[in-house]
């Protein structure tokens, strides 16, 4: 929109060209918040006393915004979410297995140890026995 403190113009670029779609303000009200105003010429800087001053006001229309819209950064941060919770959970995982087979292993080297110590007792009582007898029975014999 082109305007000046009396008159507008709404011009549409299509295909890199302007258009004019007619006199007055006719952008689409939806996208009013939108709009972004520059003052095209200052009467300051012209050095005249008086003069029109220009002021374009640009609006986006429905074909930019659905020509640059996109669900890229949603799908990203949703992917990128996923990642790290499936990360967190393996990590845990693993954590649980490591401890649980090292419990296990510690459980087993007990159980290794207890079976030595519970058949080294119960095989030394016998053989002292054993050889306690033969030694007296030895010296028996020799008396």
């Amino acid at each position: 929109v082109v305007s000046t403190a009396t008159s507008a113009y709404t011009y549409i670029i299509r295909k890199g060209m302007p258009e004019l779609l007619g006199n007055g303000d006719l952008h689409d009200r939806t996208y009013t918040k939108y709009g972004k105003s520059v003052l095209l010429n200052s009467i300051a800087s012209l050095g005249a006393k008086s003069s029109a001053q220009y002021t374009l006001t640009v609006y986006p229309t429905d074909e930019i915004l659905d020509a640059y819209a996109t669900s890229s950064p949603v799908t990203v941060a949703v992917g990128f979410c996923g990642v790290i919770i499936f990360c967190t959970v393996i990590f845990f995982l693993y954590d649980y297995l490591m401890r649980y087979e090292a419990t296990r292993r510690k459980n087993v080297l007990e159980m290794k140890r207890r079976f030595v110590r519970f058949i080294s007792h119960e095989i030394r009582t016998p053989l002292n026995t054993v050889c306690m007898g033969l030694e007296l029975l030895e010296s028996e014999l020799t008396i």
